[in-house]
Parts: structure tokens; sequence; C-alpha cells
């Protein structure tokens, strides 16, 4: 599935109140989905996701989101892209 696809369907659940994210359900991996969840968090269309990163190359270890919540801006993305 491509990202922006992902992203879409990340602020969706996100909408509906779901905050559940898993990798597999998308096919990719932690770091993968830390990385599409991070950058919708910098462009402020979505908040509260704690991202953990260490290691070698610095990938995602832990993607916490029982805080995370999507934005007006999140919003309004998803009814323009849906």
């Amino acid at each position: 599935m491509e990202r922006k696809k992902i992203a879409l369907s990340i602020l969706q659940k996100l909408n509906e109140g779901n905050k559940k994210l898993s990798a597999n359900e998308y096919g990719i991996d932690l770091s993968q989905l830390g990385e599409i969840v991070e950058a919708l968090q910098n462009e402020g269309l979505i908040s509260g996701v704690i991202i953990t990163r260490g290691g070698f190359g610095n990938p995602v270890l832990a993607l916490l989101t029982q805080s995370a919540m999507i934005e007006i801006k999140g919003m309004e993305y998803l009814e323009k892209n849906l």
C-alpha cells in the first residue's frame, strides 16, 4: 500500500476514535509506520503520538498512540482527499 493511502487510513481511524495502529495491517514494518505517523504529526495533522527511536540508524522502536488525536488540519485534509 502506498504511503499516502496509509496516511489517509490513519487519519480516518483517528477521526473515528480508533487509536490502534498496526504495521501488519498495512503490510509494512514498524519503522515505516513510524515514519508515516511522524510525518503526519510534523505537519500538524495529528498530535499526541510518542515515537521512540534508537540504535544504529535511529529506527523506530516503539509507537505509542494512546493519546493520539486528529487535529482540525487533519480533518480538513481528510475531507479534501477522500
